[in-house]
Formats: C-alpha cells, sequence, structure tokens
C-alpha cells in the first residue's frame, strides 16, 4: 500500500513537469511567432513609406515603422530580434528605416517647408 502511494505521487510529479515543460515550450514559440510578426509589420510600414506618393502618408508609415522597431529594441534582447528577423541584421534594419524616416522628412519639409521644426533642438525632441 505504502509503494502505491510513492508511484501515484511520482506519477503525479512526472505529468506535472511534463506538462509544465510542454506549456513553457508553446509560450516560447508563441512569442517568437508575436516578435516575427511586429517585425514584418514594421518592415511593411517602412515599404509602404517608400512607396507612398504623398509626403505627408510617407512621413506618417515612417514614423510607424521607426516606432515598431523602438519599442521592439526596448521589450527584447538582440538575439531574439535577431531571431525574429530572419537572418537580418536587426541594428541595421533599424538605421534603415530612420534614414528613410530622414528622407521622407526632407521630402515633406521641400513640399510644406512649415513642417519643418525651427531648430535642431525641436527636430531632436519630436524624436
Amino acid at each position: 500500500m505504502k509503494n502505491a502511494v510513492y508511484v501515484v505521487v511520482l506519477f503525479y510529479l512526472i505529468l506535472r513537469l511534463v506538462s509544465w515543460l510542454y506549456t513553457s515550450a508553446a509560450s516560447t514559440s508563441t512569442e517568437n511567432a508575436r516578435l516575427v510578426m511586429l517585425v514584418k509589420t514594421a518592415t511593411r510600414w517602412a515599404a509602404m513609406a517608400e512607396q507612398d506618393t504623398s509626403p505627408l502618408l510617407a512621413m506618417q508609415h515612417a514614423d510607424y515603422a521607426a516606432a515598431y522597431l523602438q519599442v521592439l529594441k526596448e521589450l527584447h534582447d538582440t538575439s531574439s530580434l535577431q531571431n525574429a528577423t530572419g537572418g537580418v541584421d536587426f541594428h541595421q534594419l533599424q538605421r534603415t528605416v530612420l534614414e528613410l524616416q530622414n528622407r521622407v522628412q526632407t521630402k515633406l519639409g521641400e513640399v510644406c517647408p512649415t513642417v519643418q521644426p525651427d531648430s535642431v533642438l525641436e527636430a531632436y525632441s519630436l524624436m
């Protein structure tokens, strides 16, 4: 009788361990899928900014792309982001999006000069 209790307790502990490992692996997989989705969303916004004919919409889309990447950078470590980008260097992706944002802002400033910030300090406070 005593051995049967030990077997039942051991069986219960093994089931709990397997259940915990399975849910842990599933949550990691779900987290990776979310990261990939967010990186893809940021790159879609950047692609839309490149293709927009309206400078104002291009600026908005470039800002969205930069914001997504900045939030991802602040919330996740570098190795997770590298895995989510599918081999593309995350920091290079972020630099490319920031360069796009600067180009679009320059184009918007040419079309509508009153949108440009008055000083460098004001420009940095907007970023």
